[in-house]
């Protein structure tokens, strides 16, 4: 019987605002039955715990900037960089998307990336919500939130077609792209004959100079690659 396996690597902007709505569209198009996603069990599970009490801490600083600084909290909210903690204290829309969109399709849900680097960025969450570090950064160039989410579509679409001819990569992102290729290489592998997606950032999906990208590691599994659209 031919092999009619299907692998979908679909490429994000972490932290776009619309990406939830762009990302479950797609999947509802695409209709997988596995989906992995980039993210660790540590970071799912540190978010569940610990992520309403930074929020508090968050917003209760927000308000003490309002009052010592006589801020209104929407001038202190729409700073690109306040912004942007906002959305990282969300749970990812790419886990968000996928997780709904499993739900009512039963599709198979995975989270595949490394926990160990997620321990290691989650344990800065804290410090970045303190009255002093949010305070330092109000006083920085505000920069449009939106506008940097378009301008890393727009690098993400153009180094698709143009790949780059120098990209630096750390031990982190090598062990990280090994660890993931061979999570999805292990699951394809065990569910053939089905539409499988994987999504993360478009950044591991690059033809990359030094050929070990994830998307140069699953080239054997003859994958297809998207980029979420900016619109």
């Amino acid at each position: 019987m031919e092999n009619v396996s299907s692998l979908i690597l679909i490429g994000t902007v972490h932290r776009d605002p619309h990406g939830y709505k762009k990302l479950f569209h797609l999947l509802s198009e695409i209709k997988p039955r596995i989906i992995t996603v980039e993210i660790s069990p540590y970071s799912l599970s540190f978010r569940a715990k610990h992520v309403p009490e930074i929020r508090r801490i968050l917003r209760e600083n927000l308000r003490r900037m309002k009052n010592e600084d006589s801020l209104s909290l929407k001038e202190i909210i729409s700073h690109g960089a306040v912004m942007s903690i906002f959305c990282l204290l969300k749970d990812p829309f790419e886990w968000q998307a996928a997780k709904f969109y499993a739900q009512i399709s039963n599709a198979y849900l995975f989270d595949i990336d490394l926990s160990v680097y997620a321990q290691e960025k989650l344990a800065y969450l804290a410090e970045l919500v303190s009255l002093e570090n949010l305070k330092s950064l109000y006083k920085l160039p505000s920069r449009s939130f939106f506008k940097e989410i378009s301008a890393q579509y727009a690098k993400a679409n153009h180094l698709f077609h143009n790949p780059p001819k120098i990209w630096p990569v750390t031990k982190e992102i090598l062990e990280r792209e090994f660890y993931m290729a061979e999570k999805i290489r292990q699951i394809f592998k065990s569910n053939e004959g089905v539409i499988f997606c994987h999504i993360g950032g478009w950044e591991h999906l690059l033809e990359r100079p030094d050929g070990k990208s994830l998307f140069h590691l699953l080239q054997d599994l003859n994958p297809q690659r998207i980029l979420l659209p900016n619109n």
